[in-house]
């Protein structure tokens, strides 16, 4: 008969360091997701959004050789459109029923923007401006503009365009 001194049951050096490489990534995915700063989050989730949708605009803007403009309020924001001689002003917000990714949309409570044209601050108001104070024309151009979205006391996240409707990169200080 032969015995085998040598057969031990164990793990090997190899299989242990598999094993807590495969929990310390899991460990790394894991925990920001649940102690990340929440502010930060949203903040960068509507300011995302709004940057999608003013490329939106644009892409429309040139593809339909319509021009748009785009109001902010205290509250939130809307695309606008030329009246067509049918309104009083020169330019009618779009309502979501119309076009729901253009339409009108609040900010979630606590956010507030801040709006600067070819820098200059402009102080927004509670309702939707009569004239937007950004225009997209469809020629690609847009007013030269930069906003600010920030969440209760956070600093916030800035977003520029320039006259060709390029964004502008900023450095995040985070």
């Amino acid at each position: 008969m032969y015995n085998n001194l040598n057969n031990q049951s164990g793990f090997t050096l190899i299989e242990l360091i598999v094993v807590v490489f495969i929990i310390s990534l899991i460990a790394v995915l894991a925990v920001p997701r649940f102690f990340g700063n929440p502010a930060a989050k949203s903040v960068a989730q509507e300011s995302e959004k709004l940057t999608t949708l003013i490329h939106l605009a644009r892409e429309e803007a040139i593809f339909e050789g319509r021009n748009y403009a785009l109001g902010f309020s205290e509250s939130g924001y809307s695309f606008y459109v030329p009246s067509e001689g049918q309104a009083e002003t020169p330019w009618v917000p779009i309502s979501s029923g119309q076009d729901r990714m253009l339409g009108m949309r609040d900010f979630p409570g606590g956010h507030e923007v801040a709006l600067a044209i070819e820098d200059l601050e402009i102080e927004l108001e509670e309702e939707l401006p009569e004239s937007p104070q950004v225009f997209i024309l469809s020629s690609g151009e847009t007013t030269p503009f930069e906003y600010q979205i920030s969440y209760e006391d956070t600093e916030g996240r800035l977003i520029g365009f320039d006259s060709l409707g390029r964004l502008l990169e900023y450095e995040d200080d985070e």
